[in-house]
C-alpha cells in the first residue's frame, strides 16, 4: 500500500487517535487498548486487512478489532509528515530484542528463499523491506539497524510535533493505567475513568503473541545477544529487566 493510499482510504477516521509502530511492536495491542479506553461506543473494525512479505501478501481472514486505529508501519519521511498534518497519533516501540524475535517467528515476513533460517543467521541477514514487509527494497540493513533507526526517527519526530506521543510496550503490559493517563492528557483532557480491561489474556492483531516482555529470552542463544547490540547505535530503546 502506498503511503498516499492509507490516508486517502481512511479519510472518515482522521479525528481518531491513531497508532503507529515498528512491525511487532504491539500494535493491535494499542490499538484495542485506545478502543476500549476512547472509543467504546465506536464501530473501528477492519476487513479483509493485507499483510505479510511483498512476495506473498496474504488476507486476513477475519476481522481486526480496532483495525482502523492502527495508521502505518512508516517511516516519517517527508511526504508522510505532510499528511499526517492536523492529527494525532501515538507511536508504539518494543524491545527490539523482543520485536527481532517476533519478526524472525512470523513465517509470512519472508521470501521463500530465505525460510528455514536459525535465528543466529537472521540476525545478520540484511531485509529485503523496509517499514513494512509489504514494501520491497534492496537489501541494506539488519533488523536491529532497522528497528533502531525506525524507533529513534520517530521519537525525534516526536520533540517537534505536538500531536504525537511516543508510549513504551513494556508499559502497556506493567503500567495500563499510566499509558492511559498519558494519552487522555495529552489528546483527551477528560474526566473519562481508566478501565481495567482484562486485555492480557486476549490475543490481539495478526498472528497474535501473549502479552509477555522476556519471552525473547528463549530465542537468543549464546552469542545471539552480543550480535544483536553489535549492529545498534545505542542501547537507549532496550527494557531492563527488573529484578
Amino acid at each position: 500500500m502506498k503511503i498516499f493510499d492509507i490516508f486517502k482510504s481512511d479519510s472518515e477516521n482522521k479525528d481518531i487517535v491513531k497508532v503507529l509502530s515498528h512491525p511487532r511492536s504491539g500494535t493491535q495491542f494499542l490499538a484495542n487498548f485506545i478502543g476500549h479506553q476512547f472509543y467504546p461506543q465506536s464501530i473501528l473494525n477492519s476487513k479483509d486487512t493485507e499483510w505479510g512479505h511483498w512476495s506473498d501478501r496474504r488476507k486476513l481472514s477475519e476481522n481486526l478489532v480496532y483495525g482502523k486505529i492502527f495508521q502505518s508501519h512508516a517511516f516519517p519521511v517527508a511526504n508522510f509528515l505532510a499528511r499526517m498534518q492536523g492529527r494525532r497519533f501515538v507511536y508504539i516501540y518494543r524491545d527490539g530484542r523482543a520485536v527481532a524475535a517476533s519478526v524472525w517467528k512470523t513465517d509470512g515476513f519472508f521470501h521463500a528463499k530465505d525460510k528455514g533460517m536459525s535465528f543466529s543467521e537472521f540476525i545478520d541477514h540484511k531485509l529485503d523491506w523496509a517499514a513494512s514487509p509489504g514494501r520491497r527494497v534492496e537489501p541494506k540493513v539488519t533488523i536491529a539497524e532497522h528497528w533502531y533507526d525506525h524507533v529513534n526517527s520517530w521519537v525525534e519526530e516526536s520533540q517537534k510535533n505536538e500531536n504525537l506521543l511516543i508510549v513504551k510496550y513494556e508499559d502497556l503490559v506493567d503500567r495500563p493505567e499510566f499509558v492511559f493517563n498519558a494519552i487522555n492528557s495529552k489528546f483527551f483532557k477528560s474526566e473519562i475513568e481508566f478501565k481495567e480491561i482484562p486485555l492480557l489474556s486476549q490475543k490481539v492483531g495478526i498472528l497474535p503473541n501473549a502479552a509477555t516482555k522476556y519471552s525473547w529470552k528463549s530465542i537468543f542463544k549464546d552469542g545471539d545477544e552480543s550480535k544483536f547490540l553489535n549492529y545498534l547505535k545505542c542501547t537507549q530503546y532496550l527494557s531492563e529487566e527488573k529484578q
